[in-house]
């Protein structure tokens, strides 16, 4: 909840080299942010003492598109603003995209985003779905995406997990391994 840290705060640049077309792709984002909750939702401190998630039923993504043809620092420039900025994780949306236009074809991409949304493991899937989206947008077609499984299916589902049985597990597989700093090291006994 500390705002003053840049420790969550997570950016991605990325160049696009052909054409493209800005207001098809904020569609795409549109679409992703009222499929999942995650990216409609923000996270108050201070109520009764507890963190409290809020998830809105529509929430509308941040998205900027802005010509920078011929001023090349006007990129550079968004890019440290956008990470001191950070994130107000009660008030702001969690995720900021920003696309520069930098040249006749050419184009900058900045996706920031609050680590409490998304990590580096689903980003892949994130993206992937806003392009299929775009695709199928830019084609007039309505995009085919698979369903949306609610997290909460998954809490419910750990939840019924047997929490011993899955502890004698991993100590099972674990056995016979110490902790190091950057890596699991099996003991070796020397003869």
């Amino acid at each position: 909840m500390n705002t003053q840290t840049e420790v969550y705060f997570e950016q991605l640049t990325f160049d696009l080299e052909g054409e493209f077309e800005p207001s098809m792709f904020e569609e795409s984002v549109k679409l992703l942010v009222s499929r999942h909750a995650i990216f409609r939702t923000n996270f108050y401190s201070g109520w009764h003492g507890q963190p409290l998630q809020v998830v809105y039923r529509h929430k509308n993504p941040s998205f900027r598109y802005e010509d920078a043809r011929g001023r090349e620092h006007t990129v550079a420039e968004f890019v440290t603003q956008d990470k001191a900025r950070g994130f107000d994780l009660g008030k702001d949306a969690l995720m900021r995209i920003a696309v520069f236009r930098t040249g006749d074809c050419s184009y900058r991409f900045v996706w920031s985003f609050h680590h409490i949304l998304m990590d580096g493991w689903c980003l892949s899937l994130v993206m992937e779905e806003v392009l299929s989206a775009y695709s199928s947008l830019m084609k007039n077609r309505q995009p085919e995406l698979p369903p949306v499984r609610p997290y909460s299916r998954y809490i419910e589902w750990l939840e019924q997990q047997k929490a011993q049985e899955a502890a004698r597990y991993w100590s099972d597989y674990l056995a016979g391994y110490e902790q190091r700093p950057c890596c699991l090291v099996r003991k070796r006994r020397l003869l």
